[in-house]
C-alpha cells in the first residue's frame, strides 16, 4: 500500500506507534509539528518560489507572506536596467541611503527592517523587483492529504510524528531513537538536493565592493 497521505501516515503513526491512548487530534499536532521542523531545515529546490514585487512609495517592497530565506533580488528583470541588488545590514543601508548619490540611479542595494525590504538608491514607485526565494512549504491536514514532501518523502513525517509524540508521552529513549531516524532523513533530502544543484558545475567566489559605505 502506498504512503503518500495524511490518512496512510497517520496510519503508519498508528501502528509503529503501538499506543491506543492518544487522539487523532494529538495525533494531528505531531505530523504537524514534524512538518513544522522540516520547513525549518530543509532549503530544496521544491521549496524555492519566485514573485514579482511593486515597490511603494516609501521606497520598499513587502515580504512574502510564506518568507523562509532569500535566494535572490533583481531589480527590473528582463530589462536594460536589470541589476542584481545586494544586502546590506541596516546600518550600511541608512549611510548609504543618506550620501549624496543615493537618491538617483539603479537600485543596487537592500536591508529587511520588519516586514519590508527597503531599496537604495529609492527606485520610482511602482518598479518591479524579482524576487526569488525560500518558502514554507503547505501543511498535511485530513482536508489537505498531500504535498510535496509527503510524496517524496513519508518517512519524514512519519519518523518526525514519532519523535514528538514519544517526546509528549515522556519516553525519552524511544523519542531519541526517532528523533535520530528524523535527523537523518532531513540531512539525506538536503544532501541530495545539494549534489543535485551542484553537480558539474564549478563554484566561483567573487571580490564584494560596495559603493558608497
Amino acid at each position: 500500500m502506498a504512503i503518500s497521505d495524511y490518512n496512510s501516515i497517520l496510519q503508519r503513526v498508528k501502528s509503529w506507534s503501538n499506543r491506543s491512548d492518544l487522539t487523532d487530534e494529538q495525533h494531528a499536532d505531531f505530523i504537524y509539528f514534524a512538518g513544522n521542523m522540516a520547513n525549518q531545515l530543509l532549503r530544496v529546490p521544491a521549496m524555492e518560489k519566485t514573485l514579482i514585487l511593486e515597490v511603494n512609495s516609501e521606497g520598499h517592497v513587502v515580504i512574502p507572506f510564506d518568507f523562509l530565506e532569500l535566494r535572490s533580488l533583481t531589480y527590473e528583470w528582463n530589462s536594460t536596467d536589470s541589476k542584481p541588488m545586494e544586502r546590506l545590514a541596516w546600518d550600511q543601508f541608512v549611510n548609504y541611503y543618506n550620501s549624496v548619490d543615493a537618491g538617483c540611479g539603479v537600485a543596487e542595494f537592500f536591508s529587511r527592517q520588519g516586514p519590508y525590504w527597503f531599496i537604495s538608491a529609492k527606485p520610482p514607485e511602482g518598479s518591479k523587483i524579482t524576487c526569488h526565494y525560500y518558502g514554507s512549504m503547505p501543511d498535511i491536514s485530513p482536508t489537505e492529504q498531500v504535498n510535496w514532501l509527503s510524496d517524496l518523502s513519508p518517512m519524514t513525517y512519519i519518523f518526525g510524528a514519532l519523535y514528538y509524540l514519544f517526546l509528549f508521552v515522556q519516553d525519552e529513549e524511544r523519542a531519541a531513537f526517532w528523533k535520530t531516524n528524523f535527523n537523518e532523513e532531513l540531512s539525506r533530502l538536503q544532501a541530495l538536493s545539494d549534489k543535485s544543484e551542484y553537480a558539474g558545475t564549478a563554484l566561483a567566489v567573487r571580490a564584494r565592493n560596495i559603493t558608497g559605505s
